[in-house]
């Protein structure tokens, strides 16, 4: 019987080492001294050392200068205190690159209830993050735009409007979204002046012209607007953007001057 809980007992830590290594998320091993006892080959691919050269090295081979007090911080944390412990932070690959890495450690105990080491499963988040640096920067740049700017689904279903729609219709977010663009209209329309917009939109085209549109307070005014789609990985149509300006003061001037 002891010979079989033997069996059982290296099977389960072959098949647990199997499981670590061919993992697709980096799984780094420590010891309490901070130095590497695993290295699995995601781990490899993200840092550029290879697990022969990991093994044995004190973790600040992967932790640029500026980082240091705070990974050992978390360090201390983490050989004080039970539980996993969350962090991100810059680490350094073998080319000299830093990437920014999202770290999930798990302190690993005796029977005694001591930490014996810890185990980290590891992800690079430097491009996660510049894309969300980069929508961002492209949010605040649309919603300080002078231009109003309307979001919507493939139906027409308003999704965002910025500062300028509001100040621009008197409407403001809370008071738009989930709804569709028509509650402006004007009525100087014909239908079918709408019908040949969605036909240019849904074919892919953008479409371009002014129209007169109805503010929240009543009042008439004229927009200079554009409609792009917006597409999808697969090629399908997902979402459409209008920009719009208000042309209205402009408009009646050049009617005065007998332009239109």
């Amino acid at each position: 019987r002891e010979k079989r809980a033997e069996e059982d007992l290296r099977e389960s830590r072959q098949l647990l080492q199997s499981v670590v290594t061919q993992s697709p998320t980096a799984i780094i091993g420590w010891d309490t001294r901070f130095r590497v006892t695993e290295w699995n080959h995601a781990a490899a691919r993200m840092f550029g050392w290879e697990k022969h050269e990991a093994l044995g090295r004190h973790a600040r081979f992967i932790v640029p200068a500026e980082s240091r007090d705070q990974v050992e911080a978390v360090w201390r944390s983490l050989l004080g205190a039970g539980g996993g412990r969350r962090s991100t932070n810059d680490n350094q690959r073998r080319d000299g690159r830093v990437i920014r890495c999202e770290w999930y450690n798990v302190p690993l105990y005796d029977d005694a209830g001591r930490v014996t080491g810890v185990m980290s499963l590891v992800e690079d988040v430097t491009e996660k993050q510049r894309l969300q640096q980069d929508r961002e920067i492209l949010t605040r740049a649309i919603d300080q735009s002078d231009d109003a700017f309307v979001m919507t689904d493939r139906q027409g279903t308003i999704l965002y409007v910025n500062q300028a729609f509001e100040r621009m219709t008197g409407y403001a977010l809370r008071d738009v979204i989930g709804r569709n663009p028509r509650l402006m209209q004007s009525g100087l329309h014909t239908i079918s002046f709408y019908e040949e917009m969605w036909t240019t939109i849904l074919s892919g085209r953008t479409w371009r012209g002014d129209l007169v549109n109805r503010r929240k307070d009543g009042t008439l005014y004229t927009e200079n607007m554009t409609i792009t789609a917006v597409f999808d990985a697969g090629g399908s149509i997902t979402n459409f953007v209008a920009a719009k300006r208000d042309v209205t003061r402009l408009r009646e001037l050049d009617e005065r001057n007998g332009l239109f």
